[in-house]
């Protein structure tokens, strides 16, 4: 029995199009949010009190744009989120 097309849209076809499975794409998408809300964080900080996390925001978003770019999806990889600008 086939899969509705707007199930297979939304749980398959969109992992495959990266080469993941859900779980896959689902590990990956997660520790892409926990960087993004790490990131968030910081720059509420450096909202309530400016001369801290001067940078952290934005060097995280620029290195997870990296990531992105360079197809570089290891959820693993241990080069995204070792930023320790604090």
């Amino acid at each position: 029995m086939a899969l509705p097309t707007n199930i297979r849209k939304a749980f398959i076809d969109h992992p495959a199009s990266v080469n993941e499975t859900y779980f896959e794409h689902f590990a990956v998408a997660a520790g892409f949010s926990r960087q993004l809300a790490a990131a968030s964080a910081k720059a509420l900080v450096h909202a309530i009190v400016p001369g801290m996390c001067c940078t952290s925001a934005s060097e995280k978003i620029k290195e997870l744009n990296g990531w992105l770019d360079t197809g570089s999806r290891d959820p693993h990889a241990e080069t995204v989120g070792n930023s320790s600008t604090a």
